[in-house]
């Protein structure tokens, strides 16, 4: 995938020395797009908890319908 494991954040994937500019952008593109996938897949799983695993979380249910309504591209 990415070169990062769910919710990592760490550093995008590993772009070869020899890359030139048009893959480069490709790997950009296709990171993007992942990290818009995990997003919307966390916001479901968000909106999936009980009003007791968000507290958990330190959120409210009115929080988390706002943060699941966000575009996936929107961090």
């Amino acid at each position: 995938m990415n070169g990062r494991g769910v919710g990592e954040g760490g550093p995008a994937s590993p772009v070869p020395p020899s890359a030139g500019p048009a893959e480069r952008g490709l790997i950009r593109v296709f990171d993007a797009l992942v990290d818009a996938l995990e997003r919307a897949r966390a916001r479901r799983r968000l909106m999936a908890l009980s009003d007791r695993g968000l507290a958990d979380l330190g959120l409210g249910r009115s929080e988390a319908f706002r943060e699941s309504a966000k575009p996936c591209w929107r961090p």
